[in-house]
């Protein structure tokens, strides 16, 4: 069952990836036919690529709020799972979207930034959070996050 989570997981991020990919896509037509004095806009053509950007993103949405179900669902029932390899969602191998994506959910407070969130053990992630809030200059979050790491240690 693990494994077949962690596929779906896998999944989940590639589908999440190849629509930000589109969505990029269909935000640079649209840029071009706004920039390009010579041709007609249509506003078909601009109703529809703004209609699908926000399909995309619709779908990105469910496909985030899924992916913290399963994950939350995978550390909740850990204990039911045989192997000794016991579900961690850590990304210690994680790529720089994926990163990204853990860092603009935490700061949009979409993922909440404690012992179970994935980048927790992180602490280049960790400093980039600190930091991004010391700019921000909410010192109470700075607070939080200093706390947490006492916690931590």
């Amino acid at each position: 069952m693990e494994n077949s989570a962690n596929k779906i997981l896998k999944l989940l991020k590639e589908h999440f990836r190849q629509n930000i990919k589109e969505i990029q896509y269909n935000q640079d037509e649209i840029n071009r036919m706004l920039s390009d004095p010579a041709s007609l806009i249509k506003q078909k053509e601009l109703d529809y690529k703004y209609s699908l950007n926000q399909d995309l993103l619709n779908e990105n949405d469910d496909f985030i709020k899924l992916q913290l179900e399963i994950t939350e669902f995978l550390e909740k029932y850990s204990h039911l799972f045989s192997a000794a390899d016991d579900y961690e969602y850590e990304e210690t191998d994680a790529s720089e979207d994926d990163k990204l994506n853990s860092f603009n959910q935490t700061v949009s407070g979409i993922l909440k930034f404690d012992p179970k969130h994935p980048q927790f053990n992180n602490s280049k992630f960790f400093n980039d959070l600190l930091n991004y809030y010391q700019e921000k200059e909410d010192y109470e979050k700075c607070q939080e996050l200093l706390k947490l790491k006492e916690f931590r240690n």
